[in-house]
């Protein structure tokens, strides 16, 4: 393997702690669906080098009414298509909010559903 290949290895690895980049959101996927790198690589259509790249990048916020055009200037960059993309980063992102590691706890959503029945 490559010296480039390795140090973008690295840095996804670093990247994938933090919610911020796509490595995050690629790694939640990855491990919810049991899948390899290379299943994830394929999925995506791309190099193990692009895929490290693309995990690299800025997660677009799905909330966002930019979301999509975010998501098309990663695409165009990375080359990639949209559609799988799409998919886990809304998939991931799902799976991370409704998670302990979330905001949205399964705790705070019981918590508010019971404070609601008490009115």
């Amino acid at each position: 393997m490559s010296s480039t290949i390795n140090i973008l290895r690295s840095a996804y690895e670093k990247a994938s702690a933090d919610r911020t980049f796509l490595a995050f959101l690629l790694k939640k996927y990855q491990e919810a669906e049991t899948m390899s790198e290379a299943s994830m690589t394929e999925l995506l259509g791309c190099q193990l080098e692009s895929y490290y790249k693309l995990g690299l990048c800025v997660a677009p916020d799905t909330a966002s009414a930019n979301y999509l055009v975010e998501l098309n200037k990663i695409c165009d960059y990375i080359g990639v298509p949209i559609l799988p993309l799409n998919k886990i980063i809304k998939r991931a992102a799902t799976l991370f909010k409704f998670s302990d590691d979330g905001v949205n706890s399964p705790s705070v959503l019981m918590a508010a559903r019971d404070k609601n029945k008490e009115k």
